[in-house]
Order: structure tokens, then sequence, then C-alpha cells
């Protein structure tokens, strides 16, 4: 990567949009609607979580509930099943792979 930070294009409700990753904080996918939360901004997404998790598994981003996948450079703190991000937002961790999660965002 020569100076220039890595984007990545998302058809957004709001139609095709590039997105900086290392400004991506967390996706949640709640009733059947996918968000993009990045530090000043939401948009809406279409694409699925597996197809988010593949496409982003090897930029930083990690899984850590069905319903969520973060940016592991935004991780604060992990703990009691919790994961704390970049603004003090908590988000919830699978309890069967919360070992796991925790080993990968230490080991980040």
């Amino acid at each position: 990567m020569s100076g220039e930070a890595r984007k990545i294009m998302f058809e957004c409700v709001e139609g095709g949009i590039s997105i900086t990753l290392s400004d991506i904080v967390y996706i949640e996918s709640y009733k059947h609607k996918n968000s993009i939360h990045t530090i000043t901004e939401e948009y809406h997404i279409y694409e699925s979580m597996n197809s988010l998790q593949s496409r982003l598994s090897k930029a930083g981003f990690l899984r850590v509930h069905r319903g969520y996948i973060v940016n592991k450079a935004h991780v604060t703190k992990i703990n009691n099943y919790i994961i704390t991000m970049t603004g003090g937002i908590e988000l919830p961790v699978s309890k069967a792979n919360y070992k796991n999660i925790k080993d990968a965002i230490k080991n980040s």
C-alpha cells in the first residue's frame, strides 16, 4: 500500500460507496438489515454477513457474533463475553467462540 488508505466498495441503500477500511468500526446485522458503522457515518448495505466476513477477514476484521463483524484495530477491550470498541460501543461476543476470538484479538 503506497501512502493511500485502502478502500473497499460496498453496494449500499445510498448507492455504491467506497469506504476506507480503517474507518469501519464494526458491521451489524439486525432484523435482516446490515449496517456498516464507521467513525462518523452509518451505511445500510445489501450484502450478507457471510459474504462480508469472507471479503473482510484478511483485512483485519473478525466475526465475533452471528450479528457482528468488528475491525480488530478498533477493539479497546474484550472481557466477560463483551467486546468494547472505539467510542465505548459494547458488542456481544459468541460464547461458543469466545476463547478463539479473544486469542485472535490478543494476537493482532
